[in-house]
């Protein structure tokens, strides 16, 4: 199955971020990286970059590019290679081995890009993933819902348009058992938090920006 099998967290303060997310979430924060150089210079905020996991890196990777993608970095090379490229929305993304999920706590994947259509073309023919139904959030705009495959949906996708000041990205949301006190944790210890929404399953939501600029989520599941 092609889905999110890693979590890496590209920061400009490797230190700090890893001690800040100890006190948010809920699983250990291990996989964290130094900022590329290149996106630092060129202003790029640290983000939370998600690896899909495809059986073939090299074959998804010219995939990819022949829909538009551009890599970023060396092309892959060797059985264990992994492979950034940034997608025709300008969202950046990994392609990596097949391999069980790193973190369990990542229960829902949004995609924000400025062509909505594309971005579910291409996503489902690359990796298979179903396409859903749509949510109206209101204010928030329309999101695509989409499933690894079909079943229970596991992420949306929104159009970037009218949504001030977000870029396009892959936004992961972490589990919080929580909400209010995981948000409350978040203020305390730097971080800066959006209003909450209340999803028609029930679940709560909340996009944050950790103190160096790196955009995530907190998603408190819908009561039993």
């Amino acid at each position: 199955m092609n889905r999110f099998v890693r979590f890496e967290l590209r920061t400009s303060a490797p230190d700090a971020a890893r001690a800040f997310y100890e006190t948010i979430l809920e699983e250990p924060c291990v996989d964290v990286s130094p900022q590329p150089e290149t996106a630092r210079v060129r202003g790029a905020p640290p983000q939370w970059l998600g690896h899909v996991g495809v059986a073939d890196v090299a074959a998804t990777l010219a995939a990819f590019v022949a829909r538009g993608a551009m890599l970023l970095g060396p092309p892959p090379s060797g059985p264990a290679a992994r492979a950034v490229v940034r997608d025709p929305g300008g969202v950046i993304v990994a392609l990596t081995p097949l391999a069980d999920p790193s973190r369990a706590d990542v229960i829902w994947h949004q995609l924000v890009t400025p062509d909505l259509p594309a971005a579910q073309a291409n996503y489902a023919a690359l990796f298979g993933w179903s396409l859903e139904d749509s949510m109206d959030l209101g204010g928030f705009g329309a999101l695509r819902r989409f499933g690894w495959s079909k079943g229970a949906p596991v992420g949306a996708m929104a159009a970037l348009e009218g949504r001030a000041g977000v870029h396009p990205q892959w936004l992961f949301f972490f589990r919080a058992t929580r909400l209010d006190e995981a948000m409350e944790r978040t203020r305390a210890a730097g971080g800066h938090v959006l209003d909450p929404v209340r999803l028609p399953s029930g679940a709560r939501c909340v996009a944050c920006d950790d103190p160096q600029g790196g955009a995530f989520g907190l998603m408190e599941p819908p009561p039993t």
